[in-house]
């Protein structure tokens, strides 16, 4: 025994023995390390822990001199993976179901022990007291090879835990890669996010090359509106009741400017960009979709960061918008709701009566600054929709339904999905001489008014300063026949739902939808 505390065995490979010194203690696992090698590698991995006599020992002596040994065993760390045996007496545990060694205690120093069987992966093998190979029967006819020791850091199948210290004690974590430093790591945390967003809101565009600003739409005329007519009719809410909106408009389905409506509503007072920090600046929107179709989201503080920088907002083609249809559901923008009312003529919405959950989204708070905006497009289910405008200037084109998508949404290069792009590279030529279809109505919306779009009608809209909006799609009983038809095409689930309701709270369009159901046409 070496009392500096090393191992003091004289061929630590073929001694059974191994001593070194412990003071009247457990062995720890510090005492385990110098012996670790042996036990991995198989040189006692499969010993028999199932009798008295076969029971391996590690010698170790007290501070009097009076050697004692400490009785080793071992035990299943993982149960057996699929189609593998479980652990046995008589041999070791299956391949990638490792034994985890303990310590049972100290006790005084017993005999030397009799052959201990030893796993090599196909029979039962024996190691004599001093280490020497005694092979059976079995070992002999198949002429079996000595199992190969494991090193240290040698992969395989078992729990990472399995390379922990060999005493009953958590293993210890890996340490973390160091993160290689990224080309953006100096700039400062908010404009990381920016950058982020823009990335995911925009996959095919580069932000470190400026792709954002390839156009530069910035430093052309797009924003401006001279010579440009406006084409719809402008009604009053006070001139205008309930039956009269329908039959003027909802029925023929005409759209229409309506003044006066947001008139006494809180937005005016609390959706100025200072106010809408002080209380949301915290609050992540939605500022687009990243190519999976998941939200993008913005905080509002961040967001305002994005529309002053020159960099960014002030300069990019089409910048980013928050169009956000869960606000009124989240506990950070809810209190939106409260600054708005529906009018009284949109208050018929025939879908609330599937449930919020089940209905497909229908309100948005949207903001955006100078050249943001939504692409062409036409509401989906046939919905109609009102926008109105608390602050700022819109410009609208619409087209009426049925104009076919290959002219106003044509697929070709130079053709972007953007409103910028589509008022700078389509929308000139339905002002040609050539153009053989209906041409677009124009609107140019101002703070106040609020836009009825109705469902069919293609319209796209163009941000010509920073604008704050809340918009809403809704299905009354004079769109409910076109509304029904897509949606039992594209949400049977929920018009069956609906369907279910309508039974017993309208039996007049029910009758309406069943009839056009069993004749397979419209309603």
């Amino acid at each position: 025994m070496d009392p500096s505390g090393s191992v003091s065995s004289t061929s630590l490979g073929l001694q059974h023995e191994i001593v070194f010194p412990i003071a009247k203690a457990p062995l720890t696992t510090s005492d385990f390390k110098g012996v670790r090698e042996i036990l991995t590698s198989g040189f006692v991995k499969g010993l028999d822990s199932g009798s008295e006599q076969n029971t391996p020992r590690l010698l170790h002596s007290s501070d009097d001199g009076t050697p004692h040994s400490s009785e080793l065993s071992f035990r299943p760390w993982a149960q057996p993976l699929s189609g593998q045996s479980s652990v046995s007496n008589s041999c070791c545990p299956s391949p990638g179901v490792p034994s985890r060694l303990y310590n049972k205690g100290t006790q005084p120093a017993a005999a030397a022990a009799a052959p201990t069987p030893r796993c090599n992966g196909s029979a039962a093998v024996a190691v004599s007291s001093d280490n020497q190979h005694v092979p059976d029967k079995k070992d002999q006819a198949s002429n079996a090879q000595p199992v190969p020791a494991l090193k240290r850091d040698q992969p395989s199948s078992a729990p990472d835990q399995v390379a922990a210290d060999v005493a009953d004690e958590p293993p210890a974590k890996r340490p973390k890669k160091a993160r290689k430093p990224g080309p953006e790591d100096h700039l400062p945390w908010t404009e990381r996010k920016i950058r982020r967003a823009k990335r995911a809101a925009r996959s095919e565009l580069s932000v470190s090359r400026g792709e954002w600003q390839k156009h530069q739409y910035a430093k052309k005329n797009l924003l401006s509106i001279d010579g440009i007519d406006d084409d719809v009719e402008r009604v009053h809410i006070s001139e205008l009741t309930h039956q009269q909106f329908v039959q003027r408009f909802e029925r023929p389905r005409i759209p229409v400017v309506i003044t006066g409506l947001t008139d006494s509503w809180g937005a005016g007072k609390h959706w100025t960009p200072a106010a809408l920090r002080a209380k949301y600046g915290e609050h992540p929107f939605k500022v687009g979709s990243d190519d999976d179709g998941y939200s993008v989201r913005l905080k509002f503080k961040h967001f305002l960061r994005y529309l002053k920088d020159p960099a960014h907002a002030p300069a990019d083609d089409s910048p980013l918008y928050i169009f956000d249809g869960t606000f009124a559901d989240r506990t950070g923008s809810k209190g939106l709701r409260g600054d708005y009312e529906v009018p009284a003529l949109w208050q018929e919405d025939l879908f609330h009566h599937v449930g919020e959950r089940r209905r497909p989204p229908y309100r948005w708070f949207v903001m955006g600054p100078a050249r943001s905006g939504s692409g062409l497009h036409i509401d989906p289910l046939a919905t109609s929709a009102w926008n109105a405008l608390i602050s700022g200037t819109k410009r609208w084109a619409l087209f009426p339904p049925g104009t076919p998508r290959s002219a106003v949404l044509p697929r070709e290069a130079g053709v972007e999905r953007e409103a910028a792009s589509w008022f700078t590279q389509v929308y000139p030529r339905t002002q040609r001489p050539d153009w053989h279809l209906a041409k677009p109505l124009n609107i140019i919306q101002r703070a106040g008014e609020t836009v009825w779009v109705p469902g069919g009608w293609w319209h796209t809209v163009l941000n010509l300063d920073l604008t704050v909006a809340v918009t809403q799609n809704y299905v009354s009983t004079a769109n409910f026949p076109q509304a029904w038809r897509h949606a039992r095409r594209g949400r049977p689930k929920m018009s069956a739902k609906l369907l279910g309701v309508l039974q017993g709270e309208r039996p007049d369009l029910a009758g309406a939808a069943s009839a056009a159901a069993a004749a397979g046409g419209d309603a």
